[in-house]
């Protein structure tokens, strides 16, 4: 019951627009990151001895921050094997050499050129940026549900977390419910 309630009032508000969200400053992400850790604590009645990140993989949570890289590459899977939406679809094109290269078959994307840092929070750059760093076994997968499943456990990105025997820094913990009342 908890655990339904906590999903329901925290989670759906990381998730809501998180997009936006996407190299936004590492302080205002570690705000959200403290109220996951607080609900992940409340769910599973711990105290502050275990470690978090444990506890989020208990749970089957990606951290804030992969949550946000897990749904711009969702959202760019979608655009891609079904053309919908049609607004995302058109931000994005495929890339193609001139010439015959071993990157031709790669199922990349062409990166938008930008004059500015803010230009590169916009779906049209993070989404290619994302995209051309999962690896090409995830990309080329022939479900929704399979590419979830193959990026969720995939350990070769940035955003996603390692599992425990090669993770070497620990998410930040230090949580407070003042915090949480803002979402």
């Amino acid at each position: 019951m908890a655990t339904s309630i906590t999903v329901a009032l925290v989670q759906s508000r990381l998730d809501y627009a998180n997009s936006l969200l996407y190299r936004v400053s590492t302080r205002n992400i570690h705000k959200l990151q403290r109220c996951q850790n607080t609900a992940a604590r409340l769910i599973l009645q711990q105290s502050f001895t275990p470690s978090i990140q444990d506890l989020i993989n208990q749970l089957h949570w990606l951290p804030v921050q992969a949550r946000i890289d897990f749904k711009i590459a969702t959202l760019t899977y979608k655009a891609l094997s079904s053309g919908q939406p049609a607004y995302l679809r058109e931000l994005i094109s495929p890339y193609k050499p001139s010439r015959q290269l071993r990157s031709s078959d790669q199922s990349l994307l062409t990166i938008p050129r930008t004059n500015l840092t803010i230009g590169q929070r916009a779906f049209s750059w993070s989404s290619v940026f994302i995209w051309n760093s999962i690896p090409l076994s995830v990309r080329n997968a022939p479900t929704i549900s399979t590419f979830k499943r193959r990026l969720k456990h995939s350990t070769s990105l940035p955003f996603l977390p390692k599992p425990r025997h090669l993770a070497t820094a620990r998410v930040s913990d230090s949580s407070h419910p003042r915090l949480c009342s803002a979402l």
